[in-house]
């Protein structure tokens, strides 16, 4: 989705080629400024897996920035 329908969009949006406007989204709109690890999300899913006080909880990794 990102390559055939939000690029072209969001490159003239922000002002930036095609090939940089994932990157410039992370720095834009994420708490973090980058995107997220597999090693950091899978940490994220062994906590909830492992933490036997924590039920019925929705936690997201997504560094600070969600869309919506």
């Amino acid at each position: 989705m990102w390559t055939e329908v939000l690029n072209p969009v969001l490159a003239g949006m922000f002002g930036v080629p095609e090939e940089r406007v994932f990157e410039d989204f992370v720095q834009r709109f994420t708490y973090l400024r980058r995107a997220q690890t597999p090693q950091e999300i899978a940490d994220a899913a062994l906590y909830l897996c492992r933490a036997e006080n924590v039920t019925g909880i929705t936690l997201t990794v997504a560094g600070g920035g969600e869309v919506h």
